[in-house]
């Protein structure tokens, strides 16, 4: 399991609604809050790059540049890697929701 530093409930809050393709209606806002665990628990099973891109990106708000230099990385390779990682948890999530 995916355990967010203090404080990051809105920015995992912020991911979701990202996986969720920006969709914003009362009924989602709804479930939002108890797709939060679910989404610790899918972030904890990603494979490293993709978790490790979701923590600099999405919790701890970093740049893609940030994110690039924090991992040795081009910024167009962290795009790519964000956008999958991004993917791979929106089929977990939709794994777990059936």
């Amino acid at each position: 399991q995916f355990d967010p530093p203090p404080g990051a409930l809105t920015s995992v809050r912020d991911l979701l609604g990202q996986v969720a393709g920006g969709v914003d209606t009362a009924s989602v806002n709804v479930q939002r809050d108890e797709a939060v665990h679910a989404l610790n628990v899918a972030v904890g099973e990603l494979p490293d790059d993709y978790r490790q891109v979701i923590h600099y990106r999405y919790l701890l708000g970093k740049s893609i540049e940030e994110t690039a230099s924090e991992m040795n990385r081009t910024p167009a390779a962290i795009r790519s890697l964000t956008d999958r990682a991004k993917k791979r948890l929106r089929e977990m999530i939709a794994r777990i929701s059936s």
